[in-house]
């Protein structure tokens, strides 16, 4: 065996192995390479993988991951090529190859066939990712809207409700009209149905209602000029309906239906509501009967309501993406009959490490099989257990970084893209225990400016609080002491409308930044742990874990 193989100069030669009858040696980046020959000299591609595969047997200092021919030879990879792969990951799904990296969540089917039609999960769950997955479903006889709410202008919407409905139902005539009009734009591209109807609909509803939500939603809601559409029955095309300037908001919607019934196909169409939480401001102070939240309801009621009628006999699936925590805020009599389309979107350590195993293997082959755990972790780190961090006793490196998440998908993808960051600036094949301090600075660092940008909302001073934690130079504090610095901090900084101490307390729970420690110290609660849980002052608060680094605390 050649364990102790120089790779750093030149190039040596692996003898005693060979691939297709020619001699391969190491190059300076420790890539593994065949020497020159023709296309002919491999019978078969199976012939190249079981030789790489005695590579891989006879040289277990060179991690081998991935193989790629080219013309005049072949290639071996080797860990660097996966460390930028995985350097590129993105946190937003929105900007990620999700043909390559989504990962099938539990209930998805469910999803796609319209039986679920509320995904609700906490920030960073994966909502969007399911969301950017159905988008992609597109196809001659699937069609998807994907309706973003992020940077929109709820006051455009709040204006909208429906006079004739008290609240919170005064907003379901509009999300109706909405998700109608988003069939209707569907139905314009729709080779399937009649071009004279199709051609009808293009006046009143070809437009981008996704690159343009906001002045799709001023268009379609815009009752200054009637509206001309074929009408319903065995013989609509020779027939129109025109629906006047003047007409109420039900009887708009009531008209679309009926058009929609009588000229749909039996392709599928999906209407995504996403990103709803940009009005969403005031976290724990919120009143939960102010516009926002009965905008929502009456989304949750639209959707209830279209569903029921349209979307078992003619595939209509309209489909709304909530945080968690707005949800369980929403109050209404009808939420019992959204439970059973609801789904909600957990992770578990064992759903990680099957999301870890799945972004590792595309990552080092885009086709290729899904590579087992623990050949992974072997190709990763140079060893599969830790004591890093001052732990008493080892325990494996999958559960030293789970520990410093909050169990989210977008929390392990963060941590292994630091981990091949390093490991490209350090050039170096693997990542050891001894960098984790590193990788687990740039970690808490992006930690905290994801809760700085949740939490400045409600607290725009938000940077100065942590600040106040930081010169504490403690995980585990009292609260008694975390209120003298805060009440310094005010007095210093004569912040306008500062908030009462106990509401910033209950605001950094909210979003797990801190936690309680009960006089069990191996017991820590955590709002993403115990969702019910409250905050209790007459313990001790406790930092998470993943915040240290970035407050200088050791």
């Amino acid at each position: 065996m050649c364990r102790g193989l120089p790779v750093g100069g030149g190039q040596a030669t692996l003898r005693g192995t060979t691939i297709g009858g020619r001699d391969c040696y190491v190059d300076r980046g420790g890539g593994v390479h065949l020497n020159q020959m023709a296309s002919g000299d491999m019978k078969s591609s199976g012939d190249f993988a079981s030789s790489i595969e005695r590579v891989i047997c006879h040289f277990p200092l060179v991690p081998l991951l991935f193989v790629r021919r080219i013309f005049g030879g072949a290639s071996v990879m080797t860990n660097r090529h996966w460390f930028e792969e995985i350097s590129k990951w993105k946190l937003e799904a929105a900007d990620e190859d999700s043909q390559r990296y989504f990962y099938e969540v539990q209930g998805l089917q469910s999803i796609q066939s319209g039986e679920t039609s509320y995904v609700i999960g906490r920030k960073g769950s994966g909502k969007t990712a399911v969301a950017e997955h159905i988008r992609g479903l597109r196809s001659f006889d699937t069609f998807v809207r994907s309706l973003s709410f992020k940077s929109f202008p709820f006051n455009e919407l709040y204006k909208l409700s429906d006079s004739s409905f008290t609240s919170p139902s005064q907003y379901t005539t509009i999300w109706k009209h909405i998700i109608y009009s988003s069939i209707c734009s569907m139905m314009v591209e729709n080779q399937a149905i009649d071009p004279a109807i199709s051609a009808e609909m293009a006046r009143h509803f070809a437009m981008d209602i996704e690159r343009g939500l906001a002045r799709s939603i001023s268009k379609i809601s815009d009752r200054s000029g009637g509206v001309t559409l074929f009408g319903t029955g065995g013989s609509a095309s020779s027939k129109t309906i025109v629906i006047p300037n003047d007409t109420a908001w039900q009887d708009r919607v009531n008209i679309l239906e009926d058009v929609i019934i009588s000229h749909l196909d039996s392709s599928k169409y999906y209407v995504l509501f996403d990103e709803l939480d940009e009005d969403y401001k005031d976290v724990l102070e919120v009143d939960t009967s102010s516009q926002y939240f009965d905008l929502l309801i009456g989304l949750f009621k639209a959707t209830h309501d279209v569903r029921r009628k349209l979307g078992r006999s003619l595939n209509v699936r309209p489909i709304i993406f909530l945080r968690q925590d707005i949800y369980e805020l929403l109050r209404d009599n009808d939420k019992n009959k959204w439970r059973d389309a609801a789904m909600t979107l957990e992770w578990s350590e064992p759903q990680l490490r099957g999301l870890a195993t799945f972004r590792l293997s595309r990552a080092l082959d885009e086709n290729g099989p899904e590579i087992g755990f623990p050949k992974l972790m072997g190709n990763l780190f140079t060893t599969d257990t830790t004591r890093a961090g001052g732990a008493r006793a080892k325990r494996h490196v999958f559960h030293y970084i789970i520990a410093r998440t909050l169990m989210r998908p977008r929390d392990i993808i963060s941590y292994m893209r630091e981990c091949a960051k390093l490991a490209l600036d350090e050039r170096t094949e693997k990542i050891s225990p001894n960098m984790f301090s590193d990788v687990n600075k740039a970690y808490s660092s992006r930690l905290r400016e994801e809760f700085v940008d949740e939490m400045q909302g409600a607290v725009p001073y938000i940077n100065e609080i942590f600040e106040v934690l930081s010169r504490m130079r403690k995980q585990i504090f009292s609260f008694s002491e975390f209120k003298s610095g805060y009440d310094s901090l005010i007095l210093s900084k004569q912040f306008n409308n500062a908030l009462p101490f106990d509401t910033i307390c209950n605001i950094m729970f909210h979003y797990s930044a801190i936690g309680s420690q009960p006089s069990q110290r191996s017991a820590k609660i955590f709002k993403y742990q115990y969702p019910n849980a409250k905050i209790n002052f007459n313990e001790n608060g406790v930092i998470h874990i993943g915040l240290l680094q970035s407050l200088q605390i050791n």
